[in-house]
């Protein structure tokens, strides 16, 4: 099994001998007899994808979120989409996935527009000093089960934190690459907006 967290489920990811998929959104593949953990990247419209072997046929790609929710769900009914409750792509958390109708899917992303984030939305669970201190906590490597066993929240908002895909207007404390991460996402998002400038490199 993979690195041991109580608070994590895995199942066998059905068609693809020798892997397994985690609650938690993660991937993971038996390589010489230890598990390990398959990273993720984003197509481009942001949805994580990963790539996996079968016994003598060709490597391919599959959403995570797919593969997730058929190995705990079920497979994928006629005619659903797949719906990430909080709006978030990338967060393949079994929490924030559910097999929905187009509409609902069309729904989900309506609101997800008009949601309020932050301390002022009447479901957050945690403070603003709480979500500081969850950030604290990552960055100095607690582990994820301690940090939701502590103030009793899920994968989905640990996610949130850890990548400050929400609460936003706080400086929350980050991991080196996630601070990396971030940054350019930042200069993303002023670019997009037009307003970012490059600063003058002396002596050119």
């Amino acid at each position: 099994m993979p690195e041991y967290d109580a608070t994590v489920r895995y199942l066998p990811v059905e068609g693809f001998p020798g892997y397994l998929v985690g609650s938690d959104g993660t991937l993971w593949r038996r390589v010489s007899g230890a598990w390990r953990e398959i990273r993720a990247s984003a197509d481009n419209r942001g949805y994580r994808v990963a790539s996996v072997l079968r016994p003598g046929r060709p490597r391919i790609s599959k959403h995570l979120h797919s593969l997730v929710l058929t190995a705990f769900v079920g497979p994928r009914p006629p005619g659903m989409q797949c719906r990430h409750l909080d709006g978030d792509p990338r967060n393949c958390a079994l929490d924030n996935l559910a097999w929905g109708t187009p509409k609902e899917n069309g729904a989900d992303k309506l609101a997800h527009r008009k949601h309020a984030f932050g301390q002022r939305n009447g479901g957050a669970k945690l403070s603003e000093a709480g979500v500081l201190e969850v950030g604290r906590m990552i960055r100095d490597g607690v582990p994820r089960r301690d940090i939701l066993r502590r103030f009793g929240i899920g994968h989905t908002a640990y996610y949130r934190i850890a990548h400050r895909t929400h609460w936003k207007h706080l400086s929350i404390p980050l991991k080196p690459q996630l601070e990396v991460d971030r940054g350019f996402e930042v200069i993303r998002e002023q670019v997009l907006a037009g307003g970012y400038q490059r600063r003058p490199v002396p002596g050119v």
